[in-house]
């Protein structure tokens, strides 16, 4: 049971008194329950993969030697990762690309302004850029911080944006593509949670399989 339970994220369950037969009946229909969430985890992901855009070259084209020889770097942008629960040291988004040599760099709304990005040493390397981002199409908002904007045409200046992926904001998406190259690979997908960002990294990486 305690493998039902880490599936639904729920850690673990204390069931408190009753019969052995009560407490059998509580085990039972905690292991029906478990069972519906991956059904709709299955939906979820179906309606992720048809709704997902994607253009340019795809799959990213890496050569097996990047990881060990080129300075490779996985810029995530997030609105604030303080409130933000989708990101953390396991999440797709940070996981698949560093099996794949990439360095982790994140910016959100705290992080200092960079006066001369192109200056900065990510400005000089092979960069995957993945935004995470809420846009607000009544109140005429992309969800595109700054930031974001800044890096994006530093990197292209530089011809270093290597792949794109902008979670949540189709907007952004809309503001930033007729900048990108045409070969330049992108993903968009409308959400941010982990199985989002999975689903994103196999379409780039399809050919690459992580160690």
């Amino acid at each position: 049971m305690q493998y039902w339970l880490q599936e639904l994220g729920l850690g673990g369950v204390i069931l408190l008194g009753g019969s052995a037969g009560e407490l059998a009946l509580r085990s039972q229909q905690l292991q029906d329950w478990a069972k519906i969430p991956s059904t709709t985890l299955h939906t979820a992901a179906r309606i992720l993969q048809d709704s997902q855009l994607v253009g340019g070259s795809l799959p990213l084209s890496l050569d097996p030697t990047d990881k060990h020889t080129r300075q490779l770097c996985n810029l995530i942008v997030v609105d604030d990762l303080l409130t933000c629960d989708f990101l953390g040291g396991n999440a797709p988004a940070v996981t698949i690309p560093q099996k794949l040599g990439y360095e982790l760099q994140l910016v959100d709304c705290h992080t200092p302004k960079l006066l001369k990005e192109v200056d900065h040493p990510i400005a000089s390397r092979a960069t995957l850029v993945q935004l995470f981002l809420r846009g607000n199409p009544f109140r005429g908002s992309t969800g595109l911080l700054p930031a974001a904007e800044q890096w994006f045409k530093t990197l292209l200046r530089n011809n270093n944006l290597q792949a794109l992926i902008i979670y949540g904001s189709p907007y952004a998406l809309e503001q930033l593509l007729p900048d990108l190259p045409p070969t330049t690979p992108y993903v968009f997908s409308y959400g941010q949670m982990p199985q989002a960002q999975a689903i994103a990294l196999e379409v780039l990486f399809r050919n690459h399989s992580p160690d």
